[in-house]
């Protein structure tokens, strides 16, 4: 596995041309990027245990919690896990859309975020499907968490974000 440097790991995430507020996660942690992103924290911080993840070549972009977000160069896309379990892969993106539809979708149903902080995430993640999101996870069926992973999946695969179908 390659193991990279912070800074070389900011320059190669430079190359995919993300968003400058991803870019400041990548940096700083999301404390002044935005309330909302408070909890997301530079990679660099728990991704001190890289013999633990089966990934050959990864770039971490933030981590929150105990989920690593990281763009994976081999499969070419955007990958999300959990380092207690990194071997059970939720899904490669295509691209960072696919990133910020599941971590919009985790904000819109926390009942306390209002629908102004929401638009005002997607901007900061350049995200063009917030109207398209909110419509459709208002109108679809999340009683249970099968059905809420399958509009999910469905959601993203709509946009065009989703290459390899997760668990």
């Amino acid at each position: 596995m390659n193991r990279y440097t912070k800074e070389t790991a900011g320059q190669l995430l430079k190359q995919l041309n993300l968003p400058d507020a991803v870019m400041q996660i990548f940096d700083k942690g999301g404390e002044g990027v935005h309330p909302l992103l408070t909890d997301y924290r530079d990679p660099y911080y728990i991704f001190s245990s890289w013999e633990t993840i089966p990934y050959l070549d990864i770039v971490p972009i933030w981590e929150k919690g105990i989920v690593l977000t990281a763009y994976d160069r081999i499969r070419e896309g955007f990958v999300r896990f959990s380092l207690e379990a990194p071997e059970e892969e939720w899904f490669l993106y295509s691209h960072f859309n696919g990133i910020a539809a599941e971590t919009l979708i985790d904000m819109l149903e926390d009942e306390d975020i209002t629908e102004e902080k929401l638009d005002e995430i997607a901007k900061l993640f350049a995200f063009p499907y917030m109207c398209s999101l909110q419509e459709s996870y208002h109108a679809s069926n999340h009683q249970t968490y099968q059905e809420h992973k399958r509009w999910t999946k469905e959601f993203i695969l709509a946009i065009g974000a989703l290459t390899v179908r997760g668990s």
